[in-house]
């Protein structure tokens, strides 16, 4: 997990000191503060790693990406590209890549749990990407490559230091992308060979990334699930519902704890009984699909269906979106109450028929509740 996330000279950022991160870490700030920065910070590090061109230091446009930071002069803070570009990060090691640390030379001592990654990044004046430096530290072990004055060459500082083989001196290449030292660190120093390590670990860090939202295509009514993993949400959040689909009643396995977690009806469960609001007692592929009529969740028996929005009773102008809240709501016997933070104006429109249907209408932003206007009569679809 990333515990630590640090930028300077990232788009709005001068320098964003060090950004303690939890397991679930919440960005408030007002327009262009910086929080979509930080996210995009990390997608930029996953497509480059993910790339099979090593010559590119930073992939700020790649093909077929839904990111894209266009040129040097446009992710540059100020737009001064004069600026480095530097990006840190620290994250806590898996108990797999420990074993992996505990057979590095000179670990005699306990091995640090943290692992430090930075890259400091510059730009040419013909626009060529180059790596200033690169460096990962864990404990008090630190390896860094530095570019030399000429531009050209590298020199690897490191702590303890790496004893140079006999022969020539030979300088080293630039590093390979943004995290991976060049094969020949190996060929030119003594018990180098881990060094290659370091750049497989930050790409399994890099692995464990995955950006989930906002989604960018429309929901279905209906999806087709024919069981086993999804390997991610895809790009466009196209894969959402098959992902959720999978995971939704299968329990997961704490590596610490040695133990069975709850399933994500469970977990989410729990979170629900602290908010005081419904708990989910089954999900399926029934209730996700939504279609025009799905499963009585409050009767077993095979058959008995209930319609996904009444008719006839006001329901019909509420956004097609937001009806999957409504039909769950309606559906279970204590009507609990549905929150939203968006979309005001759509939700405003049902609160009187939600009402008369038992349904309470709770916005968590009371503060930006529009002052009243004409209500519309019809909305089109």
């Amino acid at each position: 997990m990333i515990t630590n996330l640090r930028l300077v000279n990232f788009k709005v950022w001068h320098d964003s000191g060090s950004l303690q991160l939890a397991p679930i870490t919440v960005l408030f700030g007002t327009n262009n503060a910086g929080k979509s920065s930080v996210l995009q910070s990390l997608r930029l590090l996953k497509r480059t790693v993910q790339s099979q061109r090593r010559e590119v230091v930073l992939d700020l446009a790649g093909t077929g990406a839904f990111l894209n930071l266009g040129q040097w002069m446009d992710m540059i803070h100020g737009h001064d590209v004069s600026r480095d570009l530097t990006i840190g990060l620290q994250w806590r090691l898996l108990p797999e890549e420990l074993r992996r640390l505990e057979s590095w030379p000179g670990q005699e001592e306990p091995t640090a749990e943290l692992m430090s990654y930075e890259l400091t990044a510059g730009c040419s004046k013909s626009g060529h990407i180059f790596v200033r430096q690169l460096s990962y530290r864990t404990g008090t072990h630190t390896y860094c490559m530095e570019r030399k004055k000429d531009g050209k060459k590298y020199n690897m500082v490191s702590s303890p230091q790496l004893k140079r083989r006999v022969g020539r001196p030979w300088d080293l290449p630039a590093p390979l992308a943004a995290h991976a030292f060049p094969p020949e660190v190996t060929s030119f120093f003594q018990d180098a060979d881990f060094t290659s390590d370091l750049g497989l670990l930050f790409q399994w860090l890099m692995s464990r990334v995955h950006y989930v939202g906002p989604l960018r295509i429309y929901p279905e009514r209906t999806y087709l699930f024919t069981g086993g993993a999804v390997e991610s949400v895809g790009p466009l959040g196209e894969n959402t519902v098959h992902a959720l689909l999978a995971v939704i009643n299968s329990p997961g396995y704490d590596e610490r704890t040695r133990k069975t977690n709850l399933t994500l009806v469970g977990k989410t469960n729990r979170w629900l009984k602290r908010l005081g609001v419904a708990i989910v007692e089954q999900m399926g592929c029934e209730i996700v699909g939504l279609r025009e009529e799905v499963s009585d969740p409050r009767d077993p028996r095979p058959g008995v269906w209930f319609r996904e929005i009444p008719k006839g009773v006001g329901f019909e102008t509420a956004d097609p979106s937001d009806r999957k809240f409504i039909a769950v709501a309606l559906a279970h016997p204590d009507r609990p109450p549905i929150l939203y933070a968006l979309d005001v104006d759509d939700w405003e429109d049902v609160r009187e028929v939600a009402a008369r249907q038992g349904l309470s209408l709770i916005h968590l932003c009371p503060q930006t509740r529009p002052v009243a206007r004409k209500k519309r009569t019809a909305r089109g679809h």
